[in-house]
């Protein structure tokens, strides 16, 4: 049986108007259920049982008692044993052996806790202590739970560990480990990114334990787009974000030039009134006039090849039919490449690092190839949008329905790199000029970086909020 302490109280008896009388002195003492230790919102099987005495040894039946929870930072509850609804403060009545008792129910917040202990009719108080341990590891907090970085940057985890209600365990007991090579990390949750890839690591506290990412990108620069707002550029990282120009069009399609010097953009409505502007990074603006007294009534999805041409889809001002176009990057020497598509939809050309094939998309036949030379138009037996040439030729990049789809030139061996990346139905996929990566969209998460070899997803997330980026 535990003791928790005795508290004597004197108390006046009147007897027959003697005031001479012995003054009797009355005991209260806890005898069980005090100086507990367990975790948080635990019910006690103990109940805390108090015991009220004269000074003479005799039990005081019929007594009051009074337990209320002390305030304080770790909360505790107390219920009557034959109605077992906890509250702040709860009586009982001591039996005839003297004793009261009620149930205890410990709170949420770690720390200690203190029910005040009462028999107001005899002036007696106690109080009964107990320590309230955190629970079971339920949540990781992380100072860094994902970022975008390039290699050779450091930083800290700063991993917390959570009980169920939010008591933060000692971090003393948290240990990291890498998962795999891309990055280090010490003892103290301090990383190192090593090599480009999707570094994790492992933060375990006893047997729970979560991951920390990272998504190590080369140094390459973005392009992008806020819809109605502006064209931005920004590190692969996702420092460095400036913006280049104010637009007030949802797609502007911006392409890089190849010594990654200007941006081509068009604006307005690509079936008519159209404008196209080569972007300097300083923001300067220059039109780009086609040839005056073209064919051309309309321009859209401009994108240069390797010698600076821009390929581009407009309907025909004769006709309407929509037609595949080329021309220099001044606007000059237009040439009509072929209309392979009905009036109302817009196809994306895309010409090879050679210049000898023009890639575009069309609804029914899928994915085609124009031979600049002859103007033949050979299906190539993909179905999917937005194709684009690798950067040696040798492969080709296409979004499909729910996949970032990759094939050969010729259309052989065709299959998903990546079932989490998609379309956005704005962003085409984009090479990295090594062509071991390639940007595509995540839909409702931004875009993503995915390894050509192997399949490993980059995600981006600083992205999101951005459509038709473009990287050089």
């Amino acid at each position: 049986m535990l003791f928790g302490g005795a508290v004597a109280a004197g108390l006046v008896v009147s007897c027959g108007g003697d005031s001479t009388a012995p003054k009797p002195t009355y005991v209260l003492q806890i005898n069980a259920g005090a100086n507990v230790t367990d975790s948080i919102g635990v019910e006690l099987s103990q109940a805390l049982v108090v015991e009220v005495r004269d000074r003479n040894g005799a039990v005081v039946s019929g007594a009051v008692v009074q337990f209320t929870a002390m305030p304080g930072a770790s909360a505790i509850e107390v219920a009557m044993r034959r109605s077992p609804i906890f509250s702040s403060s709860a009586g009982a009545t001591t039996n005839i052996q003297g004793v009261a008792e009620v149930l205890v129910e410990l709170g949420s917040v770690a720390g200690k806790a203190g029910i005040a202990i009462a028999v107001p009719a005899l002036g007696l108080t106690d109080t009964a202590w107990y320590t309230v341990q955190h629970g079971r590891p339920a949540q990781f907090v992380f100072g860094v739970s994902d970022t975008v970085v390039t290699r050779g940057i450091a930083w800290d985890i700063r991993a917390r560990v959570l009980d169920r209600a939010g008591n933060q365990l000692t971090s003393d007991s948290v240990s990291y480990a890498s998962l795999n090579s891309d990055a280090t990390v010490t003892a103290s949750g301090h990383v190192t990114a090593v090599t480009e890839g999707r570094a994790e690591i492992d933060v375990r506290y006893g047997t729970a334990h979560d991951t920390s990412r990272a998504s190590i990108v080369p140094t390459e620069v973005l392009v992008a787009v806020r819809p109605n707002n502006g064209v931005y550029v920004m590190n692969l990282d996702g420092s460095g974000l400036r913006k280049l120009t104010a637009i007030n069009d949802a797609s502007v399609f911006p392409q890089w030039s190849p010594d990654g010097t200007r941006i081509t953009i068009y604006e307005g409505n690509p079936f008519g009134t159209v404008s196209v502007t080569s972007l300097a990074l300083d923001g300067t603006r220059t039109p780009i006039i086609p040839t005056p007294g073209s064919l051309l009534g309309g321009a859209g999805w401009v994108r240069p090849d390797m010698g600076g041409l821009l390929y581009f889809s407009g309907p025909r001002s004769d006709n309407g039919v929509m037609t595949v176009w080329r021309m220099n990057a001044d606007g000059s020497g237009l040439v009509a490449l072929g209309s392979p598509t009905n009036p109302q939809s817009f196809t994306h050309p895309a010409p090879s690092p050679d210049g000898k094939t023009v890639l575009f998309d069309f609804d029914l036949q899928g994915i085609m190839a124009i031979d600049v030379a002859t103007l033949n138009v050979p299906a190539l037996g993909l179905q999917g949008y937005f194709p684009v040439y690798s950067p040696d030729g040798t492969d080709i990049a296409y979004a499909g329905e729910t996949a970032l789809m990759i094939a050969n030139s010729d259309g052989t061996n065709a299959h998903s790199l990546s079932a989490s990346l998609g379309t956005d139905g704005l962003t085409a996929p984009s090479w990295s000029a090594d062509g071991k990566w390639i940007l595509a969209p995540r839909p409702g998460q931004g875009t993503a970086l995915v390894r050509v070899s192997d399949g490993v997803v980059l995600p981006l997330p600083f992205t999101s909020g951005y459509t038709q980026l473009s990287l050089h």
